[in-house]
């Protein structure tokens, strides 16, 4: 089945493995991109700086700064940054 959106390039950040295995999983499934992976909010965020993804999968309860203080910080680093929606899973 082909995505209506293609080319979506994707940073997935969440400090379980599994998680983000099952992620990169999903996406690549839709034919988008995984063009990045953080294991913590802040190595998120540097990767966010870099790779300048379409949209971040972001796990909000991590140990160093939780998921939304890194959207924060995200969305402060580029104002062309949409604001952020959240949800939070088991």
């Amino acid at each position: 089945m082909s995505s209506l959106i293609t080319d979506l390039r994707i940073l997935i950040v969440d400090d379980s493995d599994t998680t983000r295995r099952i992620l990169g999983t999903i996406v690549r499934s839709r034919d988008w991109i995984v063009c990045g992976e953080a294991e913590d909010g802040r190595s998120g965020v540097k990767k966010f700086q870099e790779l300048k993804p379409d949209l971040v999968l972001l796990d909000l309860t991590m140990p160093d700064i939780d998921g939304l203080e890194a959207a924060r910080m995200m969305s402060g680093s580029d104002p062309a940054v949409p604001p952020t929606s959240a949800a939070r899973t088991a």
